[in-house]
């Protein structure tokens, strides 16, 4: 059971950020300019509070990690849970109706990068919030 819940957190944090993506662009024509506002100021203000706090990954504190990086970034946000949530965030703020599925994916997503330990559980929460906050200002303002 431990390596079937495994390969599915492996394939989920390396894939479902792809899929929702896809999906939202598919899912939310008339919403493309606020999800393309929301997922690069999500990744930019991830990125810069990356550089600027340094955290190290999980796997450099001496946890194995289960999948390979492809380039080694600072742990803290986590870029993937505030893209994922910025995207459930556009649909909420915009048409709830899709964003319950949207939502699930991004919380998908975010265990998976906590359990294939690339991350900490503050580094995903804090990405989420990040995701959130700036498709809600997306919304609000584009």
């Amino acid at each position: 059971m431990k390596r079937l819940v495994d390969s599915i957190a492996i394939w989920c944090a390396r894939y479902l950020i792809v899929a929702l993506l896809i999906a939202a662009a598919l899912a939310g024509s008339s919403l493309i300019k606020e999800l393309l506002v929301s997922i690069l100021a999500a990744w930019g203000f991830a990125v810069l509070l990356q550089l600027a706090l340094r955290r190290p990954r999980p796997f450099r504190n001496g946890e194995q990690a289960l999948i390979k990086m492809w380039v080694e970034t600072p742990s803290f946000p986590s870029a993937h849970a505030a893209i994922s949530f910025a995207v459930a965030g556009t649909f909420l703020w915009s048409q709830g109706g899709q964003a319950p599925a949207f939502a699930v994916a991004a919380t998908l997503l975010c265990w998976a990068r906590v359990r294939v330990r690339v991350h900490y559980l503050s580094d995903v929460a804090v990405g989420a919030a990040l995701g959130l906050a700036v498709s809600y200002g997306a919304s609000s303002f584009v």
